[in-house]
């Protein structure tokens, strides 16, 4: 599978954390301990829409979530985001200053109070983030005139500085350590190939609940579309699966394939007139077909992943079909197989 598949990271990211469960066991993981004894994180609650405006597109995905404190009636809103670059951003403050005031700016158009806003950056580059104060940014004189600067905090979860022996030494919940391998190692292609297995360590923990099986199959989908996988590879994955997620994968691989080899049939069909015919070789017609096969797929993988996030959104398979421009029947197997 090929590697231009726009957005991958940003539909994984959003499908992962659209569960409230899994949000919930991130942040028990990653929230230092003096805000979790602040927070009831069982009362944690997705808010649909987004703060990342077109400016900040670039450089942020975003899921917000409601959570109250304890013993108190307020709430605060706790936002997870995705920096997408895969190196640390020197103007990650302003951008941050901008997402904040963004929130605060919609909060009072709605005609409601201005939540506080925690802000959690999910960084998965590999050059190690350099932290700076902001007073940075103004050398001496920021120095100087520190009081008329804004000071704030973010928290930080760095995957360039995990190791996979750090990783298992969090003593993470399984399903969190799994997505923190698949982020930290899924662009690796001998990694994935030959270690799918440390990936998706101890996953028959939760393959037979229904959030865990989604998370897998939103894995795995994410997996063949950043990583390019020949048969020979898919064999090779395959076999270290455990039996029940071999299973799986192997079921929903099936359902993309032949949904993309009918999509490659007819883009090389069309390639094949549009250029195989000009050339006047019986090649133009081959090369075109497998060239369109080979698209077929890339687009299988990538719909697929935006098809599954529809479907857990509760959106009628009709329309998806309709969007997608597949056949239904396709639709209704992923939900069925994801449930």
């Amino acid at each position: 599978m090929a590697k231009n598949i726009p957005n991958p990271h940003d539909k994984y990211f959003s499908a992962v954390f659209s569960y409230p469960e899994i949000a919930e066991k991130f942040l028990r993981a990653f929230l230092p301990k003096k805000y979790l004894q602040l927070l009831n994180l069982s009362s944690l609650k997705r808010i649909t829409g987004s703060f990342v405006d077109e400016n900040l597109q670039e450089h942020f995905t975003d899921m917000l979530y409601q959570c109250n404190v304890q013993n108190s009636d307020e709430t605060i809103w706790i936002s997870l985001l995705l920096e997408h670059k895969s190196y640390h951003d020197p103007e990650i403050d302003f951008q941050l200053l901008d997402y904040i005031n963004g929130a605060w700016q919609q909060n009072k158009k709605d005609g409601k109070k201005r939540q506080l806003t925690l802000p959690i950056v999910l960084y998965h580059g590999d050059k190690p983030w350099v932290r700076k104060p902001i007073t940075a940014h103004f050398g001496e004189t920021g120095k100087q005139f520190i009081d008329f600067l804004p000071k704030f905090e973010y928290i930080l979860v760095d995957l360039s500085t995990f190791s996979e022996e750090k990783i298992h030494q969090m003593h993470l919940d399984t399903i969190i350590l799994n997505m923190i391998m698949v982020l930290k190692f899924g662009r690796n292609k001998k990694f994935v190939i030959n270690h799918i297995n440390r990936i998706f360590y101890r996953a028959n923990e939760y393959y037979n609940e229904r959030t865990g099986e989604n998370f897998f199959y939103v894995s795995f989908v994410y997996l063949l579309n950043i990583v390019e996988i020949s048969s020979d590879n898919l064999t090779t994955i395959f076999s270290q699966l455990p039996k029940p997620l071999k299973s799986k994968a192997m079921t929903l691989y099936d359902s993309i394939l032949k949904k993309g080899e009918q999509i490659g049939e007819k883009k090389g069909r069309q390639k094949w007139r549009q250029e195989g015919r000009q050339e006047g070789r019986q090649e133009g017609r081959q090369e075109g077909r497998q060239e369109g096969r080979q698209e077929g797929r890339q687009e299988g993988m990538q719909f697929t992943l935006e098809i599954i996030e529809m479907l857990k959104n509760n959106e009628e398979p009709e329309e998806i079909a309709r969007k997608f421009n597949v056949d239904i029947e396709f639709v209704l197997k992923l939900k069925k197989e994801i449930g």
